[in-house]
């Protein structure tokens, strides 16, 4: 994760975030397919396959907290508000309401699944739990990339509204 910051900033810098969120987003989504249709045995690959999607997830997170500060902006040049404590504290609650959910979908869907603990999984249980963990977040990755596509904050948004609201203040 710590090595993959450093690139994230600099993929950021030279394309934007938002061509980040979809590169980051993209990469997770063939990662996800790939962890799908390859059936891994191996401890050693599934950990690179584990580190892998952690990057994503670093990635993922670096754009959300890096494009955070454009909506508060954004929000006072649309409201004439300047929100700041709201939408950190709003975004880290909603964060941690979303960990939350995505447990108890994943818990459901192993147990739907017929998962049983410290036992031996049939083979069609273990294909309920992979289909668990590559479609749920294949679906929700699929539809961040549609958000953040209809984004209006694109690339150079944020230097002119900050300029916009500097001028209108000054």
């Amino acid at each position: 994760s710590g090595i993959s910051i450093p690139l994230w900033m600099l993929i950021g810098r030279v394309a934007g975030l938002r061509a980040l969120w979809l590169i980051t987003a993209g990469i997770a989504m063939i990662g996800l397919i790939s962890f799908a249709t390859v059936d891994v045995h191996e401890a050693g690959v599934m950990q690179l396959f584990l580190v892998g999607m952690q990057a994503m997830i670093v990635g993922l997170n670096f754009v959300f907290w890096a494009m955070l500060p454009n909506t508060i902006e954004y929000g006072e040049r649309e409201t004439g508000l300047h929100v700041e404590g709201t939408v950190f504290g709003l975004a880290a609650l909603l964060q941690r309401i979303a960990i939350g959910i995505a447990t108890a979908i994943l818990g459901w869907s192993f147990v739907s699944a017929g998962f049983v603990a410290n036992v031996e999984q049939s083979e069609d249980t273990l294909a309920g739990m992979r289909a668990t963990v590559v479609l749920v977040p294949l679906i929700f990755l699929a539809l961040s990339c549609v958000a953040m596509w209809l984004n209006p904050l694109g690339r150079g948004a944020h230097r002119r509204i900050v300029r916009e609201l500097e001028t209108e203040s000054g």
